[in-house]
């Protein structure tokens, strides 16, 4: 009960601070590539234009009841789906950047596109969604981009888009270790982003069979874990760091790149 209370408390204090800040007249025009990490970062909500990988009605949860009318559902495993969800204004959204945590308000409502798990009595996990924190925390794999690049885990395709986007980039290999998420997920991107045709292959399977297999100076960018910072508790990814010259993990900017 103590608990609930506190977090209860702590909430409501980071949603009059981000009032404070809105109220105050210094939000920020979102740049996906330069907004910097900041502990407090108010931005200007019809500045915040993901983009929405398909046109559904804007929902107010992803955990709660959702209609099928709310979600599109992966054709061939229907426990993944796809939901846009309504962001509301002044809510705290945290931020990382390595060990520390911030926060951002916006100043409106805002959509932010999610791709979602449902198991069978559970709560829905949220595989990805297209908030400030997952491209601020993925701009550092971006910059690491240039020849061939090799990237685990697909996600809803924002890193995957931006590394195909760099001039410097001549070739990329996309894993995702689910073949339904591939199928859905390759079809709808390449529509969307006409720089996928950088992609020679999309593969099915686990990306630590294929690191060090595609030439000596390929970038390997593995963003394939359930929450920020899981990497370094990988023992396969700690491995895999002194196999390759060029290696980054979601949440990890320490060691071999």
């Amino acid at each position: 009960m103590f608990s609930s209370w506190l977090c209860s408390y702590r909430e409501n204090d980071l949603r009059r601070r981000g009032q404070e800040l809105i109220a105050s007249g210094k939000a920020e025009v979102w740049d996906e590539d330069k907004t910097p990490f900041r502990k407090e970062l108010a931005l200007r909500g019809e500045s915040y234009k993901p983009q929405k990988l398909f046109d559904s009605p804007l929902v107010g949860s992803v955990r709660g009841f959702l209609a099928a009318e709310d979600v599109v559902v992966c054709p061939g495993d229907p426990k993944f789906y796809y939901v846009n969800l309504r962001f509301p204004k002044g809510e705290p959204m945290k931020l990382f950047r390595q060990d520390t945590v911030g926060h951002a308000w916006f100043t409106t409502a805002v959509t932010v596109p999610v791709l979602a798990e449902k198991r069978p009595g559970t709560t829905p996990t949220t595989w990805m969604s297209l908030t400030p924190m997952e491209m601020q925390t993925q701009r550092a794999a971006v910059w690491l981009a240039t020849g061939t690049v090799l990237i685990g885990g697909l996600g809803l395709g924002w890193l995957l888009r931006k590394v195909c986007e760099k001039p410097s980039v001549t070739r990329v290999i996309v894993i995702e270790s689910n073949p339904a998420l591939l199928i859905w997920m390759q079809a709808r991107l390449v529509t969307l982003y006409p720089a996928l045709s950088k992609v020679t292959d999309w593969l099915a399977g686990d990306v630590y069979d294929h690191i060090g297999r595609h030439g000596d100076d390929t970038r390997h960018l593995l963003d394939i874990w359930p929450t920020y910072g899981c990497a370094a508790w990988d023992n396969k990814f700690e491995a895999a760091k002194g196999s390759v010259k060029h290696l980054w993990g979601w949440g990890r900017s320490k060691g071999r790149r």
